[in-house]
């Protein structure tokens, strides 16, 4: 990703004492479908941490999962307009305490890697709160990330459930023009969502291979993008990473910080 400012190196959350939970992430189910994406929206991937808001893109077809468009709850208003790409007015506040390289949001916490060691609370993920993010540098501005967080659907429009949601975040912030600056003719390849248990907990997961067919980047092609929704206890939640597909330790990390995920014990 290509933030706008350069995030913190040091934690942003308190270090609480006490023994983290065990972590198991174990992916169930089959690939529901592989899809080739041509992104036609201007922007870039790699973490762009620190953005202070994200486009409303216009809404284009997500490949291999229904519309997650949301009807209105009966209590809802009729007032009320649901938005492809809503942006949570409390996105950066933070409920949840992280504990040593263990960090948590929402209902969920994961490991973090090593080498990803710089800490930010904003992100450019809509539909979300109480986040946190461990952010690796590539190059210059770009940098890979790992996320954690509390879904937060539309004020008065309808949660849609994990399967949609996760597909929705993939969405979004791939038509997101403010994180993808620099790149251009991008395609997400291999895209897929599958169905997976957390602690227990059930959800789903949508990936895909974001590439780039031109870049003013020196090291990085492409992005590898993760996308996913459980529900927990404390409510939906959801893990995001993004890893510079060229940087091999980058990719490791986050598979190593996804099979760590687990739920706040």
């Amino acid at each position: 990703m290509h933030p706008s400012s350069s995030p913190s190196s040091t934690p942003s959350s308190s270090t609480p004492p006490g023994p983290s939970s065990s972590r198991r992430a174990v992916t169930v189910g089959a690939i529901s479908f592989l899809a080739v994406l041509v992104l036609i929206v201007g922007g870039t991937l790699g973490v762009r941490a620190a953005i202070g808001g994200s486009d409303d893109p216009s809404p284009s077809p997500s490949a291999g999962s229904s519309d997650g468009g949301g009807s209105q709850s009966p209590s809802a208003s009729a007032s009320v307009e649901p938005e492809r790409c809503w942006n949570s007015p409390d996105e950066s506040k933070r409920t949840s305490q992280n504990s040593g390289s263990t960090l948590r949001g929402g209902g969920l916490e994961f490991t973090a890697p090593d080498g990803f060691d710089q800490r930010q609370t904003s992100t450019p993920l809509p539909f979300s709160e109480d986040t946190q993010m461990a952010l690796a540098t590539v190059e210059r501005n770009w940098y890979s990330t790992i996320t954690v967080g509390k879904l937060r659907w539309q004020d008065g429009v309808e949660y849609p459930g994990a399967e949609v949601a996760s597909g929705r975040l993939m969405d979004c912030l791939l038509s997101n023009s403010g994180v993808w600056g620099g790149t251009s003719q991008r395609t997400l390849e291999h895209r897929s969502t599958t169905k997976v248990t957390i602690d227990g907990m059930e959800g789903f997961r949508t990936t895909g291979d974001l590439m780039f067919g031109q870049s003013d980047l020196e090291k990085v092609t492409g992005e590898k993008i993760t996308m996913i929704v459980v529900d927990t206890p404390e409510g939906p939640s959801f893990f995001a990473s993004e890893a510079a597909i060229d940087i091999d330790e980058h990719v490791k990390a986050a598979q190593e910080a996804e099979d760590s995920l687990a739920g706040v014990g």
